[in-house]
């Protein structure tokens, strides 16, 4: 998906990272927010490491999903304990050659074995992290994430601008030699009211009723 605007929040992130401090993102569904991270991880993998991970898993299956991105040659996984493999992790981050940011994606619940295993990852210092936390996550969750990660750094995502609309349905015109005029865009752009999802939606039901032309 092309990525438009969200500037501000991108200088905010970055200069955290580069402080050394930790992130937290919040905002509602199909604001972004999982975009947002990967395109901080595209404009910085030559700087840091981004090790991208679906938090919503159990701590087990996350750490084993993990360590099959990291090590995926390594068939002694699946015989591997759960603490076994959470010691592997911690270990190739300390020895990798970039600082190594673990994004936790879908943040939406916080239980006592998923704390016990933030706990174990930020002990040595060896991950910075952003935090993708979902609207569903009640204030005290919140409060003890940011606690247990140290996350100094806060993210709100709001809708797009009216230009940075415009802006991404002008790269799909020009991408699909679609010939929108600059009304077709601009309808296009009201309609979504600055949504990413909408945009994004709207975009392959385009594309589809092209295929299906």
């Amino acid at each position: 998906m092309y990525f438009v605007g969200r500037k501000k929040e991108i200088n905010q992130i970055n200069k955290a990272l580069e402080l050394g401090n930790n992130i937290i993102i919040h905002g509602k569904f199909g604001m972004g927010r999982t975009s947002l991270a990967r395109q901080i991880a595209k404009m910085n993998q030559e700087r840091w490491q981004f090790w991208i991970t679906d938090f919503s898993q159990t701590p087990e299956k996350l750490c084993r999903h993990l360590f099959g991105e990291l090590f995926p040659d390594d068939k002694n996984r699946y015989p591997l304990k759960y603490k076994s493999l959470r010691q592997r992790i911690v270990t190739a981050s300390s020895k990798a050659n970039q600082k190594v940011i673990l994004v936790l994606d879908n943040v939406a619940t916080i239980t006592s074995v998923r704390i016990e295993l933030l706990r174990y990852l930020a002990m040595n210092g060896d991950f910075s992290f952003i935090a993708i936390a979902d609207n569903s996550l009640e204030r005290q969750e919140r409060l003890q994430l940011r606690g247990v990660l140290h996350l100094t750094c806060q993210v709100f995502l709001s809708y797009l601008s009216l230009p940075e609309i415009e802006k991404y349905y002008q790269h799909y015109s020009r991408k699909y030699d679609w010939r929108w005029s600059e009304d077709t865009i601009k309808s296009y752009s009201r309609l979504t009211r600055g949504y990413p999802l909408f945009m994004a939606e709207s975009i392959a039901e385009l594309k589809l009723n092209l295929i299906y032309k």
